[in-house]
C-alpha cells in the first residue's frame, strides 16, 4: 500500500468513527417564535383559525384564537381562547347555545424525552 493510500484510508476510518461516535445537534427555538409560526400558518381568517364554518356564518361555528406558548413543568403548553356557537339565525337573530373558553394543550418536550 502506498503512503497516500494509506492517509485515505485512515482519513476514511476516522471520519466513520466520528460519525458513528457524533451526538445529534441542539435546536433552541424561543416560545415566541413557535408563537409567531402558529400564527401565521394557521391564525389566517383575522387571527383566528375557524374549525367549523366561517366569518359568513355568524351563528354557526367553532374556532380558536390569541395563542400562547410557554413551559410548565418541563412541558411545552399552548393556550387558546376556543369560541363556538351551534345556533340558528331567526329574523337576523342568533338563537341558540354559544360558549367561550381557555384551552391549554401540553405535550412533553424532546429534552424531556432525551433524559
Amino acid at each position: 500500500m502506498t503512503t497516500t493510500t494509506r492517509h485515505a484510508l485512515l482519513i476514511l476510518v476516522l471520519t466513520i468513527l466520528n460519525a458513528t461516535v457524533a451526538r445529534g445537534s441542539e435546536l433552541l427555538v424561543s416560545y415566541e417564535a413557535l408563537e409567531r409560526n402558529i400564527v401565521v400558518q394557521r391564525m389566517t381568517q383575522n387571527g383566528r383559525y375557524y374549525m367549523q364554518g366561517d366569518p359568513s356564518t355568524p351563528c354557526a361555528y367553532a374556532f380558536v384564537q390569541d395563542p400562547r406558548v410557554d413551559a410548565y413543568e418541563g412541558r411545552l403548553r399552548i393556550h387558546l381562547l376556543l369560541s363556538g356557537s351551534a345556533a340558528t339565525s331567526i329574523r337576523g337573530q342568533c338563537i341558540g347555545a354559544g360558549d367561550n373558553f381557555d384551552l391549554r394543550w401540553t405535550r412533553l418536550t424532546a429534552t424531556t424525552l432525551i433524559s
